[in-house]
């Protein structure tokens, strides 16, 4: 609670800096400004207040002031600098999380020395490989490992804890992040540091190295790293960011390189699919795992009830027993679609990893971020190096680098657990499906798949460690809000590109943004006002839809644009000028079944009932067998009073794959043609097929009330009915 109170004045100050109120600013930094814990701060402060309020008097005065917009700028940089420290040595004093804790470590010892642990990693490193080309024992060999591990641990906390760097300190971060010389482990770690550290604490020169080093590594795991981090830093300080000349210089100058370009965009649409993986574990916890845990149970149950043979058993769990037919029907539609989604991208398996992060081996921030290797060495008693299992997790690149060490080390203690011996010659292909699989990549596409792994790791981090960290995931990384990334993200292919890829998941609100940017470049395209259109209606905003629709109209007729005016007039109850819209579709389209179908229910709730009978006439005449529209017509015939004609359709119905409504809608044909026992027999076949819906005939039989009454129903005939068969579908 305290940091919360802390974070919020200090985000005070950043609004009234980012408003160019620093007059306020100034009074509020003043009031938290303190001699003992800032006494560096204190005269820089003042020198900057003394600057503003002689430039606030030029101006004034009218004095004349080339270097007057520089100067401000200056002022405006430093307010930011001086908040930062400011709250950083409030921060140090009172917060606990992994930046703070470091930060008072470092504190203590005496500050922290970079150079030292780099020379010592350098040494661990060639000792290490001596060892491997040696064949020295495997004992000797782990030592070494958990040695370089070690050390990449205490540079990484360094370099995540460090306000600021001198360049004597960058320039050995720059050094960490050549991975010729300490491998893409260590360098992907110190990227990841390198963006923990900006978080907290913003730096241009931070976001450059980053950049520098996705422009210049040879690594394609640690360019897409410093890619995402100085992407995710640019929103996070946008307002900051937009200030930098030599951050815009820079995005402006490889605005066309094209395989840039498309890197930040696959970056933004990995943070779009970020959005849905709460609303996805939520999903499947709802939706899936209970359905399978209830059949599991029953296949549990059926087993246990006797012994069965072989035959018996894969006849229970063939595609056609009934099991299995549960299964098709109530869950693998909605297994295809999360199958789907994990081939797009989305972190599906998140709901299934989380889990196992509880492990010993996440007690170390690194382990959240490290590259998946078999020569780890928690994992490397366990996994040798090109087994097969050690292809498996290396190979599936549906799975991140966090959630192959979980499966790895959650597998093997299950083993040791059972006391079972594995044998790697009995692992099957097959086995890539159980743990996430594999996906086809196309060539020069591998990025995206690093890309869509790395955040995965970032996600689990930030928001299933212990380390307490500001959540970046707690905002949407909307790329759109950083000014600089314009020349990118402005272009209309990539503006149409993000705007339907959010309202293909289902973000419309941020999807219409895009759409507006574009009509404002062509507000003769009636696509746009289509699809704004249409994200309103999504978000039940239905007039404004309608008012999108209308201009889109304006501008060309097009039947959909007329359907979806339709339901947007029937969502606000106006069904007069829903069937207009159908009829002015029906002009284009005379024969489109789906708008006559439309049409015609529109006219049953407006009582039209001969008119909506002459359209569901016409689709069954031009169609085979249409049960959907049969149950339409004996509606409308019944409630026209033309009871044989009802019959006869509803015949139909009954010959063919009745529903509880058909036996429901005969019963009362029955009833007012005063065949009271058919009625009944018919009423019960219908209770029967809804026998778990509570009063189920007392709602259904009342709803319909007024309509018996109308067609010479007697009311004693129906309160006697209704009394005996409710009291029977009660079991009383």
């Amino acid at each position: 609670m305290l940091e919360k109170e802390i974070n919020s004045d200090r985000d005070k100050i950043y609004k009234v800096i980012k408003e160019r109120r620093l007059c306020d600013a100034f009074s509020y930094i003043e009031e938290l400004l303190d001699l003992e814990t800032s006494p560096q701060l204190t005269p820089r402060f003042y020198a900057q207040k003394t600057t503003y309020s002689h430039m606030a008097d030029y101006l004034m005065q009218g004095a004349d002031d080339p270097e007057r917009d520089k100067l401000y700028s200056n002022i405006i940089n430093s307010l930011y600098e001086i908040t930062d420290q400011l709250f950083d040595d409030i921060k140090i004093n009172e917060v606990s999380d992994y930046i703070y804790d470091k930060r008072r470590y470092y504190r203590l010892k005496g500050g922290a020395d970079i150079h030292k642990y780099v020379s010592l990693l350098k040494t661990e490193k060639d000792k290490y490989k001596l060892m491997k080309e040696a064949g020295v024992e495997e004992s000797q060999i782990l030592d070494s490992a958990k040695a370089i591990e070690k050390l990449q641990e205490e540079i990484f906390a360094i370099v995540a804890s460090a306000f600021a760097f001198s360049e004597d300190e960058i320039n050995a971060v720059k050094e960490l992040l050549n991975t010729k010389e300490f491998g893409e482990t260590t360098s992907s770690l110190v990227v990841s540091a390198l963006t923990i550290s900006a978080l907290y604490f913003y730096s241009e020169d931070k976001i450059l190295t980053l950049f520098n080093t996705y422009f210049s590594t040879d690594s394609d795991e640690v360019k897409q790293r410093a890619l995402c981090g100085a992407l995710i830093l640019m929103y996070y300080h946008r307002d900051r960011v937009d200030m930098s000349e030599k951050i815009k210089n820079l995005i402006e100058l490889f605005s066309d390189d094209k395989k840039f370009c498309n890197d930040v965009i696959s970056h933004f649409l990995k943070f779009i699919r970020t959005l849905e993986t709460e609303e996805i574990l939520d999903r499947l916890s709802y939706e899936i795992y209970p359905d399978l845990v209830n059949l599991f149970s029953e296949l549990d149950t059926a087993l246990n009830k006797k012994e069965i043979s072989e035959n018996e058993f894969f006849e229970m769990i063939s595609p056609n027993s009934d099991i299995n037919k549960r299964i098709n029907k109530n869950t693998l539609k909605k297994i295809s679609e999360y199958e789907t989604k994990l081939i797009e991208g989305f972190d599906i398996l998140y709901s299934l990893y989380k889990t196992l992060k509880n492990e010993p081996f996440f007690d170390k921030i690194t382990n959240w971020l490290r590259p998946y290797s078999s020569e780890n060495s928690e994992i490397y008693p366990l996994i040798k190096r090109d087994s097969k299992f050690d292809q498996i997790l290396t190979k599936s690149n549906y799975l991140c680098n966090s959630d192959r060490y979980s499966l790895g080390l959650y597998f093997y203690s299950q083993l040791m657990r059972e006391n079972v011996k594995f044998d790697e010659s009995e692992v099957d292909e097959d086995i890539y499906d159980i743990f996430g699989g594999t996906r086809t990549v196309l060539p020069g596409e591998e990025g995206k798949i690093i890309i869509d792994l790395y955040v995965q790791d970032l996600y689990r981090l930030f928001n299933l460690s212990k380390f307490r960290l500001t959540n970046i995931f707690d905002y949407h990384i909307d790329l759109s809000e950083v000014d600089v990334l314009n020349p990118i993200l402005s272009t209309d292919e990539t503006l149409l590109l993000i705007g339907e890829y959010y309202m293909k998941n289902g973000y419309f609100l941020y999807a219409q943004k895009y759409f507006r940017k574009l009509l404002k470049r062509d507000l003769s395209n009636h696509v746009f006002y289509q699809k704004i259109g249409y994200c309103k209606q999504r978000l039940k905003d239905y007039q404004g839809a309608i008012e999108e629709y209308v201009k889109a109209d304006q501008i060309m007729e097009n039947i959909w644009t007329f359907n979806q005016l339709a339901q947007c007039y029937k969502a606000l109850d106006n069904i007069p000028k829903a069937i207009e819209c159908y009829k002015d579709a029906l002009r284009i389209a005379p024969d489109d079944q789906n708008l006559e179908f439309q049409l015609a229910n529109c006219l049953m709730q407006r009582e039209r009932y001969e008119e909506a009978l002459k359209y569901y006439y016409k689709i069954d005449f031009m169609t085979d067998n249409s049960p959907k529209i049969w149950r339409q017509i004996v509606r409308c015939s019944l409630l026209l009073g033309k009871l044989e004609q009802a019959k006869t359709y509803n015949r139909k119905l009954l010959s063919s794959s009745p529903v509880s409504n058909d036996y429901m809608n005969m019963g009362h044909i029955c009833l007012v043609q005063k065949k009271l026992k058919k009625a009944c027999e018919y009423y019960r076949k219908s209770i029967e097929l809804n026998k778990n819906v509570k009063d189920y005939f007392d709602k259904a039989l009342m709803a319909d009330y007024n309509t018996l009454i109308k067609l010479g129903a007697s009311k004693c005939e129906i309160a006697i009915i209704r009394d005996i068969l409710t009291k029977e579908s009660r079991g009383y």
